[in-house]
């Protein structure tokens, strides 16, 4: 009788160890997977702005582009009105910061990147140097053969073509007599009376750094209005 409670006792003791182990191991099982798995990467921030170099202003719709060792394209981000840009992405290790907009020179970064951090990032885009072109006058006004009256005010004006280099210096001269002479003003204001009726060539010079053109025009200075036929007989004079 004592063997067979001695033994049972024993077996007793056996099993709540047992069930003891067996929820220890339980707990500790998922700790130890958790420990396996791998750590689930964190987005990388970065933002920052782009400004003109030279006026110290933000740029609008300026595109920066972060390329990977490969110079494949990660993604793009286009700044707001205040020349701001933001990215977050899940990104580790080397890249290129690429950022552009049109009339302005590309300016490229190397960086390193850490996963889980923030960076401040901004660009100082220089204006792209324009090309210096000397005027070209395209017309004037008045026109060749153009026929005017006495008593008139006649504003005597070129027109210039758009893309010639500022700043631009004009001259104008009638009958050899310069009236405006190198001025940033592009006309002059002509007073016609009595004296002047006949016929005159009016000269108009623009010049700027690159080069200068010139025009000359002829027209008729008329007492009263003109009939078509005596228009025609004034025409006539002018093209002689």
């Amino acid at each position: 009788m004592p063997d067979y409670k001695l033994k049972t006792k024993s077996l007793k003791r056996l099993f709540f160890g047992g069930l003891v182990f067996f929820f220890l191991f339980s707990a500790c099982v998922p700790c130890q997977a958790m420990e396996i798995l791998p750590k689930r990467p964190k987005d990388t921030t970065i933002k920052g702005q782009v400004i003109n170099s030279l006026s110290n202003q933000p740029l609008l719709r300026a595109k920066v582009k972060i390329l990977d060792a490969s110079n494949r394209d990660i993604t793009t981000s286009e700044t707001d009105t205040q020349g701001r840009y933001s990215v977050k992405k899940r990104l580790s290790g080397n890249y290129v910061f690429s950022c552009q907009i049109e009339g302005y020179t590309t300016v490229s970064v190397p960086k390193k990147l850490d996963s889980g951090k923030s960076y401040t990032l901004n660009f100082h885009l220089q204006p792209t140097p324009q090309p210096r072109i000397p005027p070209r006058i395209s017309s004037t006004t008045p026109s060749d053969g153009s026929i005017l009256y006495s008593g008139e005010t006649i504003q005597i004006s070129p027109s210039i073509n758009e893309d010639a280099t500022t700043p631009l210096q004009y001259q104008i001269s009638v009958d050899g007599i310069i009236k405006q002479t190198w001025l940033n003003t592009p006309t002059y204001n002509w007073i016609i009376n009595n004296a002047d009726i006949g016929i005159h060539r009016i000269r108009i010079e623009v010049r700027n750094a690159q080069g200068s053109n010139r025009r000359e025009v002829e027209v008729a200075v008329a007492a009263r209005p003109l009939i078509p036929a005596e228009q025609e007989v004034w025409r006539n004079g002018l093209e002689r």
